[in-house]
């Protein structure tokens, strides 16, 4: 860890500048000029960060042969505008969107990350359709990582395309599948 006394003064906006560029911290004030470190967070998740109940409510969870160790804590960089509360710790936080609210985080054993969101439909889906674009993106910045995305089905956990392939869900409920026919259309037109 940098340590201030070790560098002057007149560096360390650009230090803060360049934890923030590799995704490293995000600011926590106003001005940028006091930053968290989400991979310094205590590895505790607090005892508030409860899991989103409701009926309507989403469950995922992603499968990793290795989870990137620096993979959650660049979610909670990406998405430090949406940390309800202040709940978030090394391995998740609790991000809220309107109404509704997503608990998200990496299981200790570090194989497992998961995500339950809830509240009215509109919101969970818009908060669920932001967090899932917001994973892939990371995913696809690691090379040659291995993810099986997974949804609760009837109390088990069923890989999402499975789910697809059996017509239980519609590709066209995924937002960015529709939009890539859509796109498909377009140019056949």
């Amino acid at each position: 860890m940098l340590k201030a006394k070790d560098y002057p003064e007149e560096k360390w906006p650009f230090l803060l500048l360049l934890m923030s560029l590799f995704q490293l911290s995000f600011p926590i004030d106003e001005g940028g000029q006091r930053q968290l470190v989400p991979a310094l967070l205590p590895v505790e998740e607090p005892s508030a960060a409860t899991e989103p109940d409701g009926a309507g409510r989403v469950r995922l969870r992603y499968e990793f042969n290795v989870l990137p160790v620096p993979l959650i804590p660049r979610l909670l960089v990406r998405t430090f505008g949406l940390i309800k509360n202040g709940l978030h710790w090394r391995r998740g936080a609790l991000l809220g969107y309107g109404p509704a609210t997503a608990k998200v985080w990496a299981s200790p054993d570090q194989r497992w990350v998961y995500a339950t969101i809830s509240g009215p439909p509109e919101a969970r889906d818009d908060l669920t359709m932001m967090l899932r674009e917001t994973l892939r993106i990371l995913f696809a910045e690691y090379k040659s990582l291995s993810v099986v995305e997974q949804m609760e089905w009837d109390g088990a956990w069923v890989p999402l395309a499975t789910l697809q392939k059996i017509g239980i869900i519609p590709a066209s409920a995924i937002p960015e599948v529709a939009e890539l026919k859509t796109t498909e259309e377009d140019e056949r037109t």
